[in-house]
C-alpha cells in the first residue's frame, strides 16, 4: 500500500496537465498512487490523463460539489497521507512531495501542511503581489488567521475521515474545512520549501463571478456579513492604498488603472455574495 495518495483534480488543462504529471513522477520521494478526478474536460486533458499510471473518475459537470467529489476520493485513497494537487499546479522540482509531507512524517500533531504557490511567469502584477502575500518565503506564514490553500495540501486520511469537507459547499472547500481543524484545536502546518506553480489571469468577469460565489462560501463559513462601509468600502480602500505602494514600487504604472477595477469588482463581488447568502435564506 503506497503511503501516499495524490487526488488531482483537472479541468480543461491541457497545456499544463502533461508537464504537471512529469513532475510529480520525477519526485525523489515515489511511495504514492495518483487518483485522477475529471470534472469534465473536453479538450483531451482526460485522455492525456489516462496515458498515465493514474486511476480516473469522471465526474459530470452538472454533478460536482467539491466537499461531496473529494469526500469520495478520500474514502477510495489507499493512502495514509492525501496530498491534494490540482492539474494546473505544477510542482517546482523533484523535491516537493518530499517537503509537502515531512511536517507531517516529524510531528504527529500535524493533521495538514500546505505548500508554497508561486505565480506562474505570465501573472498579471496584483495576482503576483496576491500570491507572495499569501505565500511568503518564510516558514510563520501569510499572518492571515484563516487563511488555507487546499491546491497543494496534503492531510492525514483518518482526519478527513473524522472531519471530512462540507458535502454541500460550492468554493472555499479547503478553508471551511481549516477553519473546523483549527477551531478543534489541531495543527496546521505551512511548508514553505514545498513549491509549486499555480496562478490564474481572469477576465474581470470571470473576477467577479469567482469572488462572489467566494463571498456566498464565506457567509456560510463565518455565519456574518459586515456592512457595506466594512465590509466592502474600508476592504477596498486598503486593498488600493497596497496595490499602489506596490505598483509604485515596482515600476508598474500602467497597471494602477486596471488595478483599481480589477480592485473594487473583486472587493465589491465579495461583499455582495455575502449580503446575498443570508438574504436568500430569510
Amino acid at each position: 500500500m503506497p503511503l501516499v495518495t495524490i487526488i488531482l483534480r483537472s479541468l480543461n488543462a491541457i497545456d499544463l496537465i502533461e508537464p504537471d504529471l512529469n513532475r510529480i513522477q520525477a519526485q525523489s520521494f515515489n511511495d504514492y498512487e495518483i487518483l485522477n478526478y475529471d470534472l469534465g474536460s473536453d479538450d483531451g486533458t482526460f485522455e492525456l490523463i489516462k496515458k498515465f499510471n493514474c486511476r480516473t473518475t469522471r465526474v459530470k459537470p452538472e454533478d460536482y460539489l467539491p466537499g461531496k467529489t473529494l469526500n469520495s476520493a478520500v474514502k477510495k485513497a489507499k493512502g495514509e497521507i492525501i496530498v491534494f494537487c490540482d492539474a494546473d499546479c505544477t510542482p517546482a522540482n523533484e523535491r516537493w512531495l518530499e517537503n509537502l509531507i515531512r511536517p507531517l512524517l516529524n510531528d504527529n500533531t500535524v493533521v495538514a501542511a500546505y505548500g508554497c504557490q508561486v505565480p506562474h511567469a505570465n501573472a498579471m502584477p496584483l495576482v503576483r503581489k496576491d500570491y507572495a502575500e499569501a505565500f511568503p518565503p518564510y516558514s510563520g506564514g501569510s499572518g492571515w488567521p484563516q487563511w488555507f490553500s487546499l491546491s497543494n495540501t496534503a492531510i492525514r486520511k483518518e482526519c478527513l475521515l473524522d472531519y471530512p469537507f462540507d458535502p454541500q459547499i460550492r468554493t472555499l472547500e479547503g478553508e471551511e474545512w481549516a477553519v473546523r481543524i483549527r477551531h478543534s484545536g489541531q495543527k496546521i502546518a505551512y511548508a514553505v520549501d514545498a513549491v509549486a506553480e499555480h496562478s490564474h489571469n481572469y477576465s474581470l468577469k470571470e473576477v467577479y463571478k469567482k469572488y462572489y460565489m467566494m463571498g456566498k462560501s464565506k457567509a456560510r463559513i463565518y455565519g456574518f456579513c459586515p456592512d457595506f462601509i466594512h465590509g466592502f468600502f474600508k476592504c477596498f480602500a486598503a486593498a488600493c492604498y497596497s496595490d499602489l505602494n506596490y505598483l509604485l514600487r515596482s515600476f508598474r504604472l500602467w497597471s494602477i488603472p486596471y488595478g483599481l477595477i480589477y480592485r473594487l469588482l473583486q472587493r465589491y463581488a465579495e461583499w455582495r455574495g455575502r449580503r446575498d447568502f443570508f438574504r436568500q435564506r430569510s
